[in-house]
C-alpha cells in the first residue's frame, strides 16, 4: 500500500521539534546580526521574532495534527 501524504503524517509528527528548530535558527541568525553591528536593539528584535517565528509554526503544526486526525485514514 502506497503511503499517501507523508508531508502532513511527517509534520503532524515532528512538528514541535520542527517548530523549535525553526526558531533557534531565527534566534542564531538574529544573534549573528546582533554582534555584526554591534547592537542590543538588533537582538532583541531577534528574540521577538524568534517568539514570533515559534507560535506561527506552533499553530501551523497543530493545524496539520487536526487535519492529520480527522480527514487522513489510518
Amino acid at each position: 500500500m502506497m503511503n499517501t501524504y507523508p508531508v502532513l503524517r511527517f509534520t503532524a509528527r515532528h512538528g514541535a521539534i520542527i517548530s523549535w528548530l525553526g526558531a533557534l535558527f531565527v534566534l542564531g541568525a538574529g544573534g549573528a546580526l546582533a554582534l555584526e553591528f554591534s547592537s542590543p536593539v538588533v537582538m532583541v528584535i531577534a528574540v521577538c521574532t524568534a517568539l514570533v517565528m515559534l507560535g506561527i509554526l506552533y499553530s501551523y503544526t497543530e493545524l496539520v495534527r487536526i487535519i492529520a486526525e480527522t480527514l487522513l485514514p489510518r
